[in-house]
């Protein structure tokens, strides 16, 4: 009777169809190992196992993928991996931001230039310079060229209205608007409004004002006079966070009107540390132009440019002038601009001379980068290069800076500050050399002088 149990047992077993397919499975694999043995390839083997309808079948059941596999005999998929989903979901009243793609740009309008080469309609510019360089006498010269469509200093202009917020200078600036009026033979200028209230540019209900004055007089120019006068109580010119959000409304005051927005702005008691304040003034502006003072004129350059324009500049003197302006018997006095011609005029200028430790600074930097080009002779004992390009430099600049630092510790003659404001005596180093012309730059390359 055992023998029969047994009998019945497996039989039953043998009739299960999981058993059977089990049993079919093992012997494909062993044929397949058999079919491999004899170093033949395995395409034939696992296609015949993969075409039999009852392993694909089968296998396809949860019972039959539960089963354990080795890998050979069952190959996984590659695992493929896909950026993450979003898992938060921005709230439903929040709308998405407009976009463009490059397509669109086609079809904007090109910036043009307010005064060629210098800036262009919608920009902000700071021109800035140290008190008596001759900022509002210049300006008026500029305005009074904008409005008429006149060359300015040879360069052309775009003819548009001006608003002018004149909130410095006030009792001088009637006698300079006539004086200049009287000294170009022009009538009364209806193209330049005049903003006599005050008007603070830090506040965001003067900026509309402003904005809607522009609009309504149709200019594309607007010039404050001064920044410090029309933020005066309310922001502080050092604090990086009060500047910056200046400059964001006048940016903001070159979208509502589509006009260039210049501010004008001055130096600190050193005019060699360029414009006062908060770092933001520095940066945030597109264009910066500098006026100021060398030995026999006043000069202007571009100090700044968003299109990298960095060679743009003059010369000009200040004439006084006499003249009765009708229907007035007294006569006035007051100051205009000559813009001077030739090779007096060059546009690469030299700033305020420095003190003796810029200007030592900026020959031990010269030295350093002549060495440096002359480390590397040509047969004929010239450099074999006259050129550095500007990263270079500054490294060159930087280490020469800090081998004297290093001399200057050992020697006991000055406290380890760790190379403490380093770059910032490397850059005011190579400024000074561009300036003097004691290199010339083009570029991210300076040059040594012919």
């Amino acid at each position: 009777m055992t023998h029969t149990h047994s009998t019945t047992r497996v039989t039953a077993e043998a009739d299960d169809p999981l058993t059977k397919v089990i049993h079919e499975f093992v012997a494909q694999q062993k044929a397949w190992k058999a079919e491999n043995s004899k170093g033949r390839g395995d395409t034939r083997c696992i296609s015949g196992i993969a075409s039999s309808p009852t392993v694909v079948a089968e296998l396809r059941s949860p019972a039959a993928n539960d089963l354990p596999l080795s890998s050979p005999e069952r190959q996984q998929p590659a695992v493929r991996h896909s950026l993450p989903e979003p898992t938060l979901a921005p709230p439903a009243d929040v709308r998405s931001l407009p976009t463009s793609t490059s397509r669109d740009f086609l079809k904007m309008s090109r910036p043009v230039w307010l005064v060629r080469d210098m800036f262009h309609g919608g920009e902000v510019i700071m021109l800035w310079g140290e008190s008596q360089a001759g900022k509002t006498v210049l300006l008026l010269n500029l305005v009074a060229a904008i409005a008429s469509g006149s060359n300015w200093a040879e360069r052309a202009v775009t003819q548009t209205n001006v608003v002018y917020v004149a909130r410095e200078g006030q009792i001088g600036l009637r006698a300079r608007v006539l004086a200049l009026e009287y000294d170009r033979g022009i009538s009364p200028q209806e193209c330049v409004h005049y903003v006599l209230e005050p008007c603070n540019v830090a506040l965001e209900n003067d900026v509309n004002a402003l904005a809607a004055t522009a609009l309504r007089h149709g200019a594309k120019f607007i010039v404050i006079d001064t920044l410090s006068a029309s933020i005066a109580g309310k922001v502080d010119e050092n604090s990086n966070t009060g500047m910056a959000g200046v400059i964001a409304n006048l940016q903001r005051l070159t979208l509502m009107t589509g006009a260039a927005v210049l501010f004008v702005h001055h130096t600190g008691n050193d005019p060699t540390r360029g414009p006062r304040g908060a770092y933001a003034l520095h940066a945030n502006p597109d264009v910066s132009i500098e006026v100021g003072r060398s030995e026999k004129a006043h000069y202007w350059r571009l100090d700044k440019s968003r299109d990298g324009k960095l060679d743009v500049g003059g010369k000009f003197k200040i004439d006084a002038v006499t003249f009765t302006p009708d229907p007035e018997q007294e006569p006035l006095e007051s100051i205009v601009v000559r813009h001077l011609d030739g090779e007096g005029a060059s546009p690469v200028l030299v700033r305020p001379p420095r003190g003796a430790k810029a200007l030592e600074k900026a020959n031990r930097a010269l030295a350093a980068i002549r060495d440096h080009l002359l480390a590397g002779r040509g047969a004929d004992g010239q450099p074999a290069a006259t050129t550095i390009s500007m990263d270079d430099a500054r490294s060159v600049v930087s280490n020469a800076f800090r081998d004297d630092h290093a001399r200057l510790v050992a020697a006991g003659a000055i406290k380890d500050n760790r190379g403490r404001h380093r770059a910032e005596h490397v850059r005011k180093a190579l400024e000074l050399l561009i300036d003097s012309r004691r290199l010339e730059r083009d570029g991210e390359t300076l040059r040594l002088p012919a």
